[in-house]
């Protein structure tokens, strides 16, 4: 995701959130817009990395959680797996 869509908005922009954990509530700002950016690049670059060291789809989606984004971390259900699993399908 790149940062040109941000650019348009003011800074004070809030932005209606169509998923996400329900603690995070509907509305966001432009840095909780960022941290989510960030996450979705996280799953991509994982995602790239394994396919690129010739891992399998299910060694790549084996994860319980991201290290660098835990505030995405969710214990039921997790997701995640199922995610990296979409971004693999896309990717191949």
């Amino acid at each position: 995701m790149n940062q040109r869509p941000l650019l348009h908005y003011p800074s004070d922009a809030i932005y209606i959130c169509g998923h996400g954990k329900a603690e995070f509530g509907i509305e966001g700002t432009q840095a909780e817009l960022r941290v989510f950016r960030d996450h979705l690049n996280a799953m991509l670059e994982h995602v790239e990395q394994g396919i690129s060291a010739g891992q399998s789809k299910v060694e790549i989606v084996a994860m319980d959680n991201m290290v660098s984004m835990p505030e995405f971390t969710s214990k039921t259900p997790n997701r995640l797996s199922r995610n990296l699993g979409i971004v693999y399908d896309e990717l191949t």
